[in-house]
C-alpha cells in the first residue's frame, strides 16, 4: 500500500522542537532584559513559548485561505507573537526572530513518540512511504534530514512543489497520480482533521485521523475516519 504521512505533529515533533528553539531564541535575544517585565503580560519563556502556537496557527489558517501570503507569514510571526503578549516589536526585529527560528527549528530531531518504530515496521512490510506537508521546502527536507528519517520515504510533497495547499483536492490527486495508484489504494495520516482527513477523504482516499490530544472534531460525525491515539495503533488498519 502507498501510505502518505503529514509531517508536522504527526512524525517530526513540532510541538517539542518548536518548544526548545523558542527556549533558545529567548535566550539568545535577552528577552528578560529588552521587554518590560513589569508589563500587564509579563514576557516569560513560558508565556513566549505557550503563546507561539495559538498565533502560528491562526496565521497558518490565515495562509491556507489566501489571506496572506508564505512571505508575509514569516516576517510578521513573531510581531504577532509578541503584540498577543502586550509588546510592540518592529517589522526588522520580527524578520531577526524569524529567521533565528527558521534556521534553528529544522534542526532539532525529536519525533513523536512511536514515529521511528512505526516507519521501520512498515518498511519491513513492503508499504511505500511518502510525505504530503504544507510546510516550506526547503525547511521540511531539513526537519527530515535531523530526524534522520529520509531513507524511509519514497516521495517528499511540498506545498511550494505543487503549488497548492492541503487540504485542496488538486494536492491529492497529484499525489496518488506521482505513485501511479488509484487513490482508494492509498491512505493518507494525519493530525490535523480539516487539511489531512478531509482533504484525503474528498478524492477518495482512505485515512486515520492520529488525534493523540483527544481534540473534539465538529464536523467529524459527517465524515467518517477512523481515529488513533497513539502512532502504534496505525498496524491495526493496515
Amino acid at each position: 500500500m502507498h501510505i502518505f504521512f503529514d509531517l508536522d505533529d504527526t512524525l517530526w515533533d513540532f510541538s517539542r522542537n518548536t518548544h526548545d528553539t523558542l527556549g533558545e531564541m529567548f535566550l539568545h535575544f535577552n528577552f528578560t532584559e529588552i521587554f518590560n517585565p513589569e508589563n500587564t503580560l509579563p514576557l516569560t519563556q513560558k508565556n513566549f513559548q505557550n503563546a507561539f502556537p495559538i498565533v502560528n496557527e491562526i496565521l497558518w489558517d490565515n495562509l491556507s485561505k489566501k489571506l496572506i501570503d508564505a512571505n508575509t507569514l514569516r516576517n510578521i510571526r513573531f510581531q504577532e507573537v509578541l503584540k498577543y503578549l502586550g509588546h510592540d516589536i518592529s517589522l526588522e526585529f520580527s524578520k531577526k526572530l524569524s529567521d533565528f527560528y527558521m534556521e534553528h527549528s529544522p534542526t532539532k530531531p525529536h519525533l513523536v513518540d512511536g514515529a521511528w518504530e512505526l516507519l521501520e515496521n512498515l518498511k519491513q512490510k513492503g508499504h511505500k512511504i511518502h510525505i504530503i506537508t504544507n510546510g516550506f521546502e526547503n525547511i521540511q527536507h531539513q526537519k527530515i534530514k535531523s530526524a534522520g528519517i529520509g531513507h524511509f520515504f519514497t516521495h517528499i510533497i511540498t506545498s511550494e512543489q505543487t503549488n497548492v495547499k492541503k487540504p485542496d483536492s488538486k494536492m491529492y490527486h497529484y499525489a496518488c497520480a506521482l505513485v501511479e495508484e488509484l487513490p482508494q489504494n492509498c491512505m493518507m495520516i494525519g493530525d490535523h482533521w480539516e487539511n489531512d482527513v478531509e482533504g484525503a477523504l474528498q478524492v477518495g482516499m482512505k485515512t486515520l485521523f492520529f488525534n493523540p490530544s483527544k481534540k473534539i472534531v465538529l464536523n467529524q460525525e459527517t465524515h467518517i475516519s477512523p481515529q488513533i491515539h497513539f502512532l502504534s495503533e496505525i498496524v491495526n488498519f493496515i
